[in-house]
């Protein structure tokens, strides 16, 4: 009987957000953005050296997200079971290095990210992310190496 009951306790909420699809999506709200800031963990007063691993940080903030509603005429760009509205993102964006080539990435931990400059020169560092409707670019970083 407890099994049951538990299954029942369980799965009672899930059935009062039921829509034709099995669930109540979020939807882009009103004056909806998405943005993302990329940092580096530069030494202070130094280039960075040639060789060695610089912590690269992304930040993604989108919203507002709205539930979808029956009255809703138009399709979304995107629908979200459970939005993500602000989050360390260096492990899960692609990121991009201009001049190209000339570096490795790591990948430390799950949310984690670091770059390796293999030549000594100027980089530009920026990433990009998968959006609501389409792609969007972080702010781009300028790294001296020597």
């Amino acid at each position: 009987m407890r099994p049951l009951l538990a299954l029942l306790v369980c799965c009672a909420p899930l059935a009062a957000c039921e829509s034709q699809r099995g669930y109540v999506p979020y939807v882009p709200g009103p004056g909806f953005t998405q943005r993302m800031e990329i940092s580096l963990e530069l030494p202070d007063s130094a280039p960075v050296a040639v060789g060695a691993w610089v912590t690269m940080h992304a930040n993604r903030e989108s919203g507002p997200w709205v539930l979808r509603d029956s009255t809703m005429k138009n399709d979304p760009p995107c629908e979200e079971i459970s939005p993500i509205i602000k989050d360390e993102a260096a492990g899960k964006v692609e990121w991009r290095v201009e001049p190209e080539g000339q570096v490795n990435f790591s990948t430390p931990g799950p949310t984690d990210r670091q770059i390796k400059f293999l030549q000594p020169g100027r980089y530009r560092v920026w990433a990009v992310s998968d959006g609501c409707g389409a792609e969007f670019k972080s702010n781009e970083v300028d790294v001296l190496v020597q």
